[in-house]
């Protein structure tokens, strides 16, 4: 059969470009140097050769003649007629599985560009936005990897583009191994399309462990987190500052107080008896507040923790935010420990029962927070980004925060207890006081020692607490500056992490509440200031 009795439309349907690779792909090669319009020479041997390998069977001795003047015919063609389908064929069956055979994904070094790595990974390994629960029914969630003591992220869905896409190639192109940094831009796509289908399998854990240490800081700023919680918003953080500088203001008045005489400073009168007016509407102030976040905190921990996990910073923040409030109402349980002195008086006692509900409901919360960041800490997106940003040392520790925290709120609560037990004691209200005389034991007797002992000394014990409840004060407010100045701390970690995407966002209703709540307090004293004697 020769080729000059056939169709030439069905010699091109019977071509098989691929028939023979090792001279497909140096004559795509040639024609892409030259490019599609402008192909060899017909009198060229590869062409002939390269026609000659697409030939079926039952064309095998076609002269080299019959191939020049098919070549001829074929070259005065439009490209798209032959050329365009042989170069794709050959690419796709031919280049793409070479490529493969010689280069894998694992050779790869994603950490050579770190920018590129995490413009294609933004949100899908070590660090994003937002994570979600993998139990939220959604289909998304996180993989928590690791590799000998090193832990890292991956997320249940794809990366955000293909791997073909601008990104992927820009970040394969920067990972190439220096053998293969000669592939043409559309060998690269060739062998992407063709030898990694899904990015989120890593065969080599080492290969993503390194990415995730190098490059953390790229992909933290990649991750793009948009925004500041309402907890730490501009308005909130403003509210902590004043609350913490009235609490330290009436600290300093109250023991200012305790070692001049005011009453001869006629200039100071006003501003003493001011402060101290407003001592009880501060306290007040301060466990609404503590009541207010405290409810907040076992909300966020309720409903984001059961579906979608929200992030690392808001709840380092909310617990932060939880701690500095109730300092303020230790410090003032610590001062104000006189007021048991009324402990009768029906105000006293609802005064006593609220201080006990914000108490246990802030204990509650932050017991639960707490153990939900040390338990799943990692599982939360962001936690890397804060742990390469602020690093692993113990001051950066959320728990050691904690500890800072409750070892005065500890001391504070023993105290106050053994407070109210020698005012029982002094007034005669104590129970195990008045059921003594009806059990005769000499455990009983030992405890009724005890007792008298301590009526006996009643000035010398409660000498030793005023010293105590001293102490704890300054205790709570350096535990409170300390928590302050974590906060800010964490903010601006989360400024740089966030990088241009970061934003304060609006000032929410709780914001302004929480600005609301120090109103009555400036009220109080700026209405005290005209009267030199005390309200209560």
């Amino acid at each position: 059969m020769s080729l000059n009795t056939i169709n030439v439309f069905e010699i091109l349907q019977s071509l098989n470009y691929t028939a023979n690779c090792a001279i497909a792909i140096p004559w795509m090669e040639s024609q892409a140097r030259k490019g599609l319009n402008r192909s060899l020479p017909t009198n060229d041997s590869l062409n002939t050769l390269f026609l000659r390998s697409t030939l079926p069977p039952d064309l095998p001795a076609t002269k080299d003649m019959e191939l020049i003047d098919l070549y001829n015919y074929l070259d005065r063609a439009s490209p798209h007629v032959w050329a365009e389908s042989a170069i794709k064929s050959i690419q796709t069956e031919c280049i793409a599985p070479a490529l493969d055979k010689a280069l894998h994904f694992e050779d790869l070094d994603l950490t050579q560009n770190c920018t590129a790595t995490a413009a294609y990974y933004a949100n899908s390994i070590c660090a994003v936005s937002g994570p979600k629960h993998p139990t939220s029914g959604s289909g998304l969630g996180w993989i928590v990897n690791s590799l000998g003591e090193f832990k890292w992220i991956t997320a249940l869905s794809p990366p955000s583009q293909n791997i073909t896409s601008t990104p992927g190639l820009s970040m394969l192109r920067n990972a190439l191994p220096s053998m293969f940094k000669d592939l043409s831009d559309d060998e690269l796509k060739l062998w992407a399309g063709y030898s990694v289908p899904d990015t989120r399998v890593f065969n080599n854990g080492s290969q993503i462990a390194a990415a995730c240490r190098k490059c953390m800081p790229e992909l933290c700023l990649a991750a793009a987190f948009t925004g500041n919680p309402d907890i730490a918003g501009p308005g909130a953080i403003v509210s902590y500052l004043m609350g913490a500088f009235l609490v330290i203001l009436s600290v300093i008045c109250w023991g200012l107080g305790k070692v001049a005489d005011f009453s001869h400073i006629p200039s100071m009168l006003p501003w003493y008896m001011a402060a101290k007016n407003t001592r009880g509407v501060l306290a007040g102030s301060a466990m609404g507040l503590s009541f207010s976040l405290s409810v907040a905190l076992l909300f966020m921990e309720f409903t984001n923790l059961a579906d979608d996990i929200g992030s690392y910073y808001q709840l380092n923040i909310a617990m932060n935010a939880t701690f500095i409030t109730l300092n303020s109402l230790l410090v003032f349980v610590s001062i104000n420990y006189r007021l048991l002195e009324i402990f009768g008086t029906e105000f006293e006692r609802l005064a006593i029962a609220a201080c006990c509900v914000t108490d246990g409901l802030f204990v509650l919360a932050t017991f639960a927070l707490v153990f939900t960041i040390k338990d799943k800490g990692f599982e939360f997106g962001d936690t890397p980004c804060f742990e390469d940003r602020l690093g692993t040392k113990v001051f950066n520790n959320p728990l050691f925060y904690s500890l800072t925290f409750f070892v005065p709120a500890i001391l504070a609560r023993i105290v106050v207890f053994v407070t109210i037990v020698l005012k029982r004691i002094d007034s005669g209200t104590l129970l195990p006081r008045r059921l003594l005389p009806y059990a005769k034991s000499s455990s009983t007797q030992k405890l009724d020692g005890f007792i008298s002992s301590l009526e006996e000394n009643y000035q010398s014990w409660y000498s030793t607490l005023t010293h105590i409840h001293l102490f704890i004060a300054f205790l709570c407010i350096f535990s409170l500056c300390f928590e302050v100045a974590y906060m800010f701390r964490l903010r601006d970690a989360m400024k740089t992490i966030g990088g241009n995407a970061w934003s304060e966002g609006p000032m929410g209703f709780g914001q302004v509440l929480a600005l609301l709540v120090w109103m009555p307090v400036i009220m109080v004293f700026v209405f005290s200031l005209g009267n030199t004697h005390p309200l209560d």
